[in-house]
Order: C-alpha cells, then sequence, then structure tokens
C-alpha cells in the first residue's frame, strides 16, 4: 500500500528558497476545451517566469504579439502590421496570465476577452498536497508523485527536490520543488515541463489597473457575458443574432479547469 502523508507549505518557505533564483520554464500545455468532444483538445506553450519576488505565468507568444500591438499602436501603425506578426508565430489560445507574489500571498490573473482584459486579485489557493513514494525521470530529473484534488479535479503532480523552487504552472505551487508534470484524471489538462533556462532581463508586465475591468471569481462568468454581449449588441441584424447564438454555445460547451467554486 502506497504511503502518503499530507502536506501544507507554507510560502515563506518558497520566499527562503527563491531569493536568488531567476528562471525561465516552458511547459507544454494540453487543453481539452469541450469536456464531451476529445476533439477540441489544443495544445500551447506557456512559460514561467521566476524572480526573487513573484513569478508569472503567460504566453510567450503573447508576449510577442501584446508588445507589438502596443509599439504599432504607439507609432501609428495598422492592423494589418499585427496581422503578419501574428502568422509567423503559432496561434495564441489561453489569452490569459497569472503572477503569484510570493511576500504578500496574492495571485493576480488576466484573462483577455475579446478586445477586453478581466483581472480578478486574490490570495493564493490552499493546495492539501498527498505525496507519494512513487518517482520517476523526467527530463533526467528524479522526480516524486504527489495528488491534489482541488476545484472539482483530482490531479496527478511530479516535482523534483534538485530545483528548489516550490512553484508551477498554472495556479499550483507549494510541493518541495518545481512542478514538472500535472494532469488531471481526465487528462482534460496537462501541464509538462519541456525547456529550463536560467532567465535573462525582467519579468513580464501584465496589463495595468486603468487598462481591465476588476473582478471576483465569483462574478468572473457575469462579466464575461456582460462583454460578450455589448459586443454582439453593437452588431445589426442577422449578425447580431448570429453572434449571440455562438456567444451563447461557447457558454454551453465550455470546460473550465476549476469546476467548483
Amino acid at each position: 500500500m502506497k504511503k502518503y502523508f499530507t502536506l501544507l507549505f507554507s510560502f515563506a518557505v518558497f520566499i527562503c528558497c527563491g531569493q536568488n533564483i531567476n528562471y525561465e520554464f516552458t511547459y507544454n500545455v494540453s487543453v481539452q476545451a469541450d469536456a464531451i468532444d476529445i476533439n477540441s483538445t489544443y495544445k500551447e506553450n506557456m512559460t514561467l517566469f521566476v524572480s526573487k519576488t513573484e513569478s508569472i505565468y503567460i504566453s510567450p507568444i503573447k508576449i510577442i504579439v501584446d508588445s507589438a500591438r502596443i509599439a504599432i499602436k504607439k507609432r501609428g501603425g495598422s492592423l494589418y502590421e499585427l496581422s503578419e506578426i501574428k502568422k509567423k508565430h503559432p496561434k495564441n489560445r489561453i489569452q490569459s496570465s497569472i503572477k503569484k507574489r510570493y511576500r504578500t500571498k496574492e495571485t493576480t490573473y488576466q484573462k483577455k476577452v475579446l478586445a477586453k482584459t478581466i483581472e480578478i486579485k486574490e490570495k493564493v489557493p490552499s493546495f492539501n498536497w498527498k505525496i507519494a513514494n512513487e518517482t520517476s525521470t523526467i527530463l533526467g530529473y528524479k522526480c516524486q508523485l504527489a495528488l491534489l484534488a482541488y476545484k472539482g479535479r483530482n490531479y496527478k503532480a511530479w516535482f523534483s527536490t534538485a530545483i528548489p523552487i516550490q512553484d508551477g504552472p498554472w495556479k499550483f505551487y507549494g510541493l518541495p520543488g518545481l512542478i514538472f508534470k500535472i494532469s488531471d484524471n481526465k487528462n482534460h489538462y496537462s501541464f509538462t515541463l519541456k525547456e529550463i533556462k536560467k532567465g535573462t532581463g525582467k519579468i513580464p508586465k501584465q496589463l495595468t489597473k486603468n487598462l481591465v475591468i476588476q473582478t471576483t471569481s465569483k462574478n468572473y462568468n457575469k462579466a464575461v457575458k456582460g462583454i460578450l454581449n455589448e459586443f454582439a449588441n453593437k452588431a445589426i441584424g442577422e449578425t447580431r443574432v448570429r453572434l449571440k447564438r455562438d456567444f451563447k454555445k461557447i457558454g454551453e460547451k465550455g470546460n473550465p479547469i476549476e469546476l467548483e467554486d
């Protein structure tokens, strides 16, 4: 019988272990957008940038496109330029980013919806990890198994104490080493580390307060619907009807990573 023990690490330990760290960890992320349609699965690379005081989990393609958009707008360029830049890179499907602030134990979640960005600020989640004895080798590192039940999903995670950074993709954190791989038992969401680099430069920034729509986790779906309805209502005739129908289907076919409040 496997032996488990419950682990609840404090963020203070993470700070101690990560003071001089400045790394970039790139994960291959697989998402099944529709819970009943395996053909809705898509994959994208996401990067976890880690500094002394914070981390941010974001698409490297999003960084490129957002930077180009700002530069083009600043010099009065055209949308065609941005379109040409997008063609040179893989499609950016994951339009969200998550910043973790270690000292204040806060996260900032930003999600782009059409031309607007929603922001949620909240305390870091309490993850009740259960560590098992089972081990595996990933990217040449010895990793250990940990189990997690969180907001309607059951996860298996593999972490390595060889990289003593208590962080990982998405909101995940709190294990005694970097998370190399984590997926739920239905494989609807899977995160696999593919590259480790010593970081250079500054942590990418999220949008500032005056450029986002602030809301709460409880009111998130309401905020999204408000943006979609506002966009649809600007259309006329059959276009408005079609947009409202299509936006309604988005909600019906959703498969959010957090299934419970």
